[in-house]
């Protein structure tokens, strides 16, 4: 691949520039020219032919001019993925180096011939891409630091959250469609979908020339699906999954539609690989929970997954109830317990000086701050819950968990979290997780209401220990 077909797959969607100073056409460096396009070109230049013409007309009050910032490109993004991009386009003797670039602002300044011109202002790059001359093959990193070129979490978020990124990779992979045919099956997977599910790097890639062959680099087990017809990120969930879902229940998978495993692939399954507890939760919801109860049913499956991979049990997609899940659920549940060393039980399980610690004024509510690992293990035993599993997390400072015999039903089991600000309700679950009454929801807020004032209170007096009068609370 030559420089020539890269910048005519660049020009496809973008505009070649020389320089970055928009509408001059002075040749920028040697061997590097600039893909953009803005939205806002022809207002810059209106404004540039002003602030000229204000600049002939009063040329002192304009010769210390210090710059001004167009508003349009300095609103505020989340991060600079989704801004626009300026794709940089350099040549040496054996590598085309992409660069992509965001566009954090453009801004009116002097050029060289003391004229006010916009300028397009980059931040650092979000991706750099190298291509071997003629070869074609891909690297990404810079050039000191090259590295095989991956579909990964990272180029992922790009293609799912930057157009031009993605049209770009869609017009590439099309082109090397041409001498290698599964490019052309990426190309579409990533037009379709935003995304490209399956871990490649460039030399795998190279040995593939089928999606069959894409999927049974990941799997052997023949599914009885033709993976040629069907979408590779579907195929490729499903194949994954089918890894950790019971011999039985693999033919469950085949009547799933590819359409409603495209519509659940989640960004998790895109940074971790295929969450099968996150695809059991939706498929329970799916199959089994109601207006009412999908929340429970979800959580309870989620959960039911957890106890299989720490028990090491098959994972079951085939259960035709509630109740079935739930027992299930519950009979795991046990025989995890009864399999927990005594020697867990001596270990802490609230960390000394916990950011939960506020939470022991509830006990004059009528509340239980739980603090001790047996005791979190009688309260899963008693609540027919996993909260057991939990403890990893209280150990850490993530979570504290309270019971409470409720006003209305009960008992509970509550999850507190913290969000850095405020301690706020994770979970509320009376047994076999079946949720909350209101009546009982609006106490537990109220209580921890009065804790987070409570504890921006404290935090105000050791605020004002430190520094006496020079800080002062507003509010």
């Amino acid at each position: 691949m030559y420089r020539e077909t890269v910048e005519e797959l660049l020009s496809k969607d973008l505009e070649r520039h020389e320089t970055l100073a928009v509408g001059l056409n002075r040749r920028g460096r040697e061997n590097c020219v600039y893909y953009y396009k803005l939205s806002g070109r022809d207002q810059l230049l209106q404004v540039r032919s002003a602030l000229q013409e204000a600049a002939a007309a009063a040329a002192p009050v304009f010769s210390g001019f210090p710059g001004m910032k167009h508003p349009y490109y300095c609103r505020p993004r989340k991060d600079d993925v989704d801004r626009d991009l300026v794709i940089r386009l350099q040549e040496d003797e054996v590598m085309l180096t992409l660069t992509f670039l965001p566009i954090t602002e453009v801004e009116y300044r002097k050029s060289f011939q003391g004229k006010i011109e916009p300028f397009v202002i980059t931040g650092k790059p979000v991706y750099t891409l190298l291509i071997q001359k003629g070869s074609g093959e891909l690297y990404a990193g810079g050039r000191t630091s090259k590295q095989d070129f991956k579909i990964c979490w990272w180029f992922n978020k790009l293609c799912m959250r930057n157009d031009t990124v993605r049209r770009f990779f869609v017009n590439l992979f099309q082109e090397m469609g041409k001498t290698g045919y599964i490019f052309k099956d990426l190309a579409r997977t990533l037009r379709d979908d935003s995304y490209i599910l399956p871990p490649l790097s460039y030399s795998e890639l190279l040995e593939l020339h089928t999606p069959k062959d894409l999927i049974r680099h990941f799997s052997q087990l023949d599914l009885g699906i033709d993976y040629n017809k069907m979408d590779i990120n579907a195929a490729y969930y499903l194949v994954r999954l089918a890894e950790q879902i019971s011999e039985k229940d693999r033919g469950k998978l085949r009547e799933i539609p590819p359409e409603w495993i495209l519509k659940n692939i989640g960004l998790r399954d895109l940074y971790t690989d295929v969450s099968v507890g996150r695809f059991v939760g939706l498929y329970y919801q799916e199959k089994l929970g109601d207006v009412r109860t999908r929340v429970e049913v979800a959580r309870t499956a989620a959960d039911y997954v957890a106890l299989c991979q720490e028990t090491r049990q098959e994972i079951r997609i085939g259960f035709n109830s509630v109740a079935r899940l739930c027992r299930e659920h519950d009979q795991l549940a046990l025989l995890r317990n009864m399999a927990v060393n005594a020697a867990e039980f001596e270990k802490p399980l609230v960390p000394e000086n916990s950011r939960f610690s506020l939470l022991k004024e509830l006990e004059w509510d009528g509340f239980e701050y739980i603090t001790e690992t047996k005791r979190l293990f009688e309260e899963g035993v008693r609540m027919h819950n996993c909260v057991y599993s939990y403890r990893w997390k209280v150990r850490e400072d993530r979570c504290a968990i309270l019971h409470w015999n409720g006003m209305d039903i009960g008992p509970y089991t509550i999850e507190i979290s913290d969000d850095g600000h405020r301690f706020r309700i994770e979970q509320m679950q009376t047994r076999f997780n079946r949720g909350y009454s209101i009546y009982d929801r609006q106490i537990l807020d109220d209580h921890l209401r009065q804790i987070n004032r409570m504890r921006n209170q404290q935090l105000e007096t050791e605020v004002q220990n430190v520094f006496g009068g020079i800080v002062e609370f507003v509010g």
